[in-house]
């Protein structure tokens, strides 16, 4: 049972059953409220300032130099904006439409970096896209053609939630905004892990992908193709779950309320517009998204944790231009631990060399080995 401390706890009650509950507060102005806005900054800043941290690192290899200037949509608390600038932004730009939290979101990145520039706007995100949308005049001239990123952190899923047509009007959000980016610039989109708001998030990435975007990350060998987890059924998702330590009064908090917090849990893309020239990435010669993500071209994914089927494999799905298929190893087998079957983390992105050829999929077997090309 909680332990009731007083009216943090209530707030933080509040904001849980709000956002990840029956989300009753999802597009509702919960910002401006002093006692949630104090529950948020507690307990899901630390959440998302680490999430953006290792989206960040999912990109340093084909954005060494980091990402100097900032537009960060959906701020709140700033989480995404501090990880990004503690990772060497040094101009950022925050748009939110409450005051309150952008006030709040300004001071922590100075406390941060004295030397780094913050303006912030207040904006509706919903009033920048589709008819009538004022996204041009909305923000300063100086800022067109000036980010070298954009960011929508835990903010889209909240807009036009009960549309039928959501992940449209999301993805028209995205492209009203890319006049904002330098060439080479990119818009980054984190979500919660949540069934339908990772899925809303695949189907906003596929019309994007439709529309001539790339998805530099974290999609090997898919970056202009669709997500094959939404044809799989509808209870299909992709997100990542990446083992954490949570600071201690992230852990305490998430005790207190019957929570796990041993892990991060969440889905995000990374898009290059179309046209977009990247130019940083780990060649140094991209004039696409082909090579951005740094993968090899024949790089998978693992999708999945490890399940036993009624044939006594350990399988994983892994995730790659072939779409979704099956790795798997029979239980016991030493192949999967000398082939390093064993020791996939989902999330890894892998190269299989000498696998078996199973129908549907791949088998590790005597002399199979994985190589492990990126882990978060």
């Amino acid at each position: 049972m909680a332990r009731n401390t007083g009216g943090a706890s209530d707030g933080f009650s509040r904001l849980q059953k709000g956002l990840t509950g029956e989300r009753s507060l999802a597009g509702a102005p919960y910002m401006n409220d002093a006692a949630l806005l104090a529950a948020y900054a507690e307990y899901y800043h630390p959440v998302s300032l680490a999430q953006a941290d290792r989206v960040r690192h999912a990109l340093a290899t084909a954005f060494p130099r980091g990402f100097p200037r900032l537009v960060d949509f959906g701020t709140g608390s700033g989480a995404v904006a501090e990880s990004f600038v503690r990772g060497g932004t040094r101009e950022a730009y925050l748009v939110d439409r409450s005051e309150p939290a952008l006030a709040r979101a300004a001071s922590r990145l100075s406390s941060v970096s004295g030397d780094v520039g913050v303006r912030t706007a207040t904006r509706d995100l919903r009033g920048l896209s589709g008819p009538g949308c004022f996204a041009a005049s909305a923000f300063p001239g100086d800022l067109s053609g000036w980010a070298d990123c954009v960011t929508f952190g835990h903010a889209l899923n909240e807009l036009w939630e009960d549309r039928d047509d959501r992940a449209e009007l999301r993805a028209n959000l995205v492209e009203s905004v890319r006049f904002l980016l330098a060439p080479g610039g990119i818009a980054v989109v984190m979500e919660p892990a949540l069934t339908r708001t990772s899925r809303d998030l695949i189907a906003m990435r596929d019309i994007l992908v439709a529309r001539g975007w790339t998805v530099l990350a974290p999609c090997p060998g898919r970056s202009r193709l669709p997500c094959p987890a939404l044809s799989a059924g509808p209870a299909q998702t992709c997100h990542e779950v990446i083992p954490w330590v949570a600071p201690p009064a992230v852990a305490r908090r998430a005790v207190e309320m019957g929570l796990e917090k041993d892990a991060l849990k969440m889905a995000w893309f990374a898009f290059l517009p179309p046209d977009g020239a990247t130019g940083d990435c780990a060649s140094g010669d991209c004039a696409s998204g082909d090579c951005a993500s740094g993968f090899p071209d024949d790089a998978v994914r693992v999708v999945s944790e490890p399940m036993l089927n009624k044939a006594g494999r350990i399988r994983r799905l892994v995730c790659g231009a072939r779409g979704r298929v099956p790795l798997s190893a029979k239980e016991g087998d030493p192949a999967a631990s000398s082939s390093g079957f064993s020791g996939l983390r989902r999330g890894d992105v892998i190269r299989l060399v000498g696998p078996e050829l199973r129908e549907g999929g791949w088998g590790v077997a005597e002399g199979t080995s994985i190589e492990i090309v990126f882990r978060n």
